[in-house]
């Protein structure tokens, strides 16, 4: 009866033990991509891959760049990779959300920004595209700084 009392105490240290170390393992989602391969999403960020659905006009009150060329669009968000630590909000799948470009949606131009080093395409509506978006605010504002498109 003691050997059998000893062996139950056992498993259930066993048992505690491993459900301790697979709950302790990092709770951050890990984006993945079509490349097939994994990275984590840094923190305060979102991955994503959306659909530039309407390109909004230059507003009136905008400066910089953005008073030349657009740099916000409505997207449909494709899929979610990940969240970084840190995330405010949530973004489904399939919802429609606006963003705010940081280097606008032509492309970028050595006239537009002469000094950046890594130049994107540009976005039109219908076109796919993934990238890293942060949130800023309780009205969650939506800025991504760089892309691939897809």
């Amino acid at each position: 009866m003691k050997n059998l009392l000893l062996a139950a105490h056992s498993a259930v240290c066993v048992i505690i033990i491993a459900m301790t170390a697979t709950s302790c393992s990092s709770s951050k989602q890990e984006g993945k991509e079509n490349s097939g391969t994994i990275t984590s999403v840094s923190p305060g960020q979102c991955r994503i891959r959306a659909t530039v659905i309407a390109v909004q006009d230059i507003q009136p009150n905008a400066y910089g760049v953005c008073a030349k060329v657009p740099c916000v669009a409505s997207v449909r968000v494709d899929t979610v990779y990940g969240y970084g630590a840190g995330f405010s909000g949530v973004i489904a799948q399939g919802k429609t959300i606006t963003l705010s470009f940081a280097f606008t949606l032509a492309p970028t131009t050595e006239e537009l920004f002469p000094n950046l080093s890594e130049r994107l395409p540009g976005l039109s509506v219908g076109d796919s595209f993934s990238g890293s978006i942060t949130s800023v605010g309780a009205e969650s504002t939506y800025t991504i700084y760089s892309y691939t498109k897809k």
